[in-house]
């Protein structure tokens, strides 16, 4: 399919399937306590924050209460168990996603969005997927199941179980699922806008010697330029580096 495939997990990068959140990564640490293992409890990415914080000393020098973020030291050092039993994934106006335990939602609304159009399983181009040693096992799919659709929306995976999202047993588990949702849609209503700017078109590689670079220069005496320009895709050319 693509490069932003994840096999054999469903979904792609920026889709809210287990193949777009789901990642690897490795530690290595003279801090460690229990080495050469794998490690499967629940980490989200805003953790990585409060425990550099913890391994830097400095627990007391922010308020924990405000952010999503949990230290891990413990889970990521000597193998307890994730002090974190939730992740909200994301909710974009009318699609999003929330696990809880070994169990997932997914809200697929009917406005168009990653998650809505790349809904299969993508294998990577040019590689022979049997002869990958995958360490992630599918199980099987139940084909009495109802498909993950807008139609069929809220979804429920269990995703230990099944990490490759075949089998939507949201019929079997009503109430789960419909707590699950009113979380993820009360967290929504209490979130911030996102700061993303337009396009720029002059932040193409084209004009950068096909390089990704900075390309906006900060005026002279600004000092927060955190908010994007008007009409960011119609500076003006002194505005570009």
């Amino acid at each position: 399919m693509n490069h932003a495939c994840n096999w054999p997990l469903r979904g792609l990068k920026a889709t809210y399937w287990e193949g777009g959140m789901r990642a690897t990564g490795f530690i290595w640490s003279p801090l460690l306590k229990k080495r050469g293992r794998v490690s499967n409890q629940m980490v989200h990415v805003t953790d990585w924050l409060p425990t550099i914080m913890h391994l830097a000393g400095a627990n007391s020098t922010y308020n924990k209460s405000e952010l999503y973020g949990m230290n891990m030291w413990q889970t990521l050092s000597e193998d307890l168990p994730s002090p974190r039993d939730e992740i909200i994934h994301n909710y974009d106006k009318t699609t999003g996603a929330i696990r809880q335990g070994p169990y997932k939602v997914i809200v697929i609304g009917k406005e168009a969005s990653f998650t809505k159009s790349y809904d299969k399983w993508y294998k990577p181009e040019s590689i022979d997927v049997s002869k990958l040693n995958l360490t992630v096992k599918c199980g099987v799919r139940d084909p009495s199941l109802p498909p993950c659709t807008n139609d069929t929306s809220p979804c429920l995976f269990h995703v230990v179980d099944d990490p490759c999202e075949f089998n939507n047993i949201a019929q079997q588990h009503p109430q789960l699922v419909q707590k699950m949702v009113k979380r993820l849609l009360d967290v929504a209503s209490r979130s911030q806008a996102p700061r993303n700017c337009p396009t720029d078109r002059w932040g193409s590689p084209v004009y950068h010697g096909h390089a990704w670079v900075p390309w906006i220069k900060i005026p002279p005496g600004v000092k927060d330029f955190r908010a994007c320009p008007p009409h960011m895709a119609d500076l003006v050319d002194d505005l570009h580096m």
